[in-house]
């Protein structure tokens, strides 16, 4: 294990794209990178909560990072075969663990100690889940792509302690070669009563339910979408009527038109966001808390991008490579993690 202490480090990079105006705020000019993790483990799915980052990933290994402390808390699950965890959510003092893969294994175990407990298990050769979210009132969801027609939908009712697979005639029947992508842990999205759920490939929709799964509402948008690897991969909403999806191409990650999608009517409406200085192919976007969901940042084939005035200029902030999601501790400081890394970055503004 190497664990980095006192590895800070701040860019200004004038190679990005021209420094962004605000008149509600001075504009993020440059970030302060402190390394957490670096280790030979893929992380696409991390969580903050009690002063720390959890984190999923590949090997079966997950673990947690007090951010005061430092301290370093790795547990490998007990998987017959080294098997990779790409979702994770925390509810109620647990951690909760999804897999990709045949078969499918959803673990939990408390946030403060250690062990873990098999909660669900699915075999299938088509089986691959994506994305795991609790919503605020607790109801757990978990997404995948289809065995059949239908979206695989994993729910919980009583706070995680059981889940069902949700009947293929219950469920979104998709379209050939609509399925979702793993890339960040962020293709399920909630605010009040609603549930959002994003796809990609072939056919890319967003499905929203106001009514805790009972029916669902397909809607199109306009997003690189028709192959494989295209479509939404990320989304984030500030609040029940602003939201944003992003994604693009990962076949082709400098392409620079189609990647992104705005709503600020809780879903309803899509409006394309194609500007010069998007940062192509995006594997996970934010929400900067506390400035009106006017600003993101992004990380992907770029590296870590911010945009301003909602998606109408860009600039790029730091060009490290393999970076795949991101969650805010505060307004100041946000958690990046990626291939066998995790960093702490602190937002500076004029």
């Amino acid at each position: 294990m190497r664990v980095f202490f006192g590895f800070f480090c701040c860019f200004l990079f004038s190679n990005c794209a021209s420094v962004i105006s605000s008149k509600e705020a001075p504009p993020i000019t440059s970030v302060t990178v402190d390394t957490l993790l670096f280790e030979t483990v893929s992380i696409r799915a991390i969580a903050i909560a009690e002063q720390s980052v959890f984190y999923a990933g590949s090997n079966s290994r997950i673990g947690r990072i007090d951010l005061v402390t430092r301290k370093h808390w790795p547990q490998t699950l007990p998987t017959a075969t080294l098997t990779e965890f790409r979702s994770l959510a925390l509810h109620q003092g647990k951690w909760f663990a999804l897999s990709i893969g045949n078969p499918a294994l959803l673990y939990s175990g408390p946030m403060d100690g250690e062990g873990c407990r098999l909660l669900y298990e699915e075999s299938h050769e088509k089986v691959f889940y994506d994305a795991l979210h609790f919503t605020a009132k607790g109801t757990g969801w978990a997404m995948g792509d289809p065995t059949q027609q239908a979206m695989a939908l994993l729910k919980s009712n009583d706070g995680g302690a059981h889940w069902e697979r949700i009947p293929e005639d219950k469920a979104p029947v998709l379209a050939p070669g609509e399925a979702a992508f793993a890339s960040s842990n962020t293709t399920i999205c909630s605010a009040g009563k609603t549930l959002w759920i994003f796809t990609g490939g072939m056919q890319s929709r967003v499905w929203r339910t106001n009514n805790a799964g009972k029916t669902w509402e397909p809607i199109t948008v306009p997003i690189a979408q028709g192959s494989a690897m295209e479509g939404i991969f990320s989304a984030d909403f500030y609040n029940a009527k602003r939201g944003v999806a992003a994604g693009g191409n990962y076949d082709h990650p400098t392409q620079t038109v189609g990647n992104l999608i705005y709503t600020r009517d809780g879903g309803s409406t899509w409006s394309p966001i194609d500007v010069p200085q998007e940062p192509g192919y995006i594997s996970g976007i934010q929400f900067i808390p506390d400035c009106e969901g006017k600003e993101w940042l992004t990380v992907g084939a770029g590296g870590l991008y911010y945009a301003i005035d909602q998606g109408k200029q860009w600039k790029c902030l730091w060009s490290e490579p393999q970076l795949y999601t991101l969650q805010f501790v505060d307004a100041q400081t946000v958690i990046v993690a990626g291939k066998n890394k995790i960093f702490r970055l602190q937002l500076h503004r004029n």
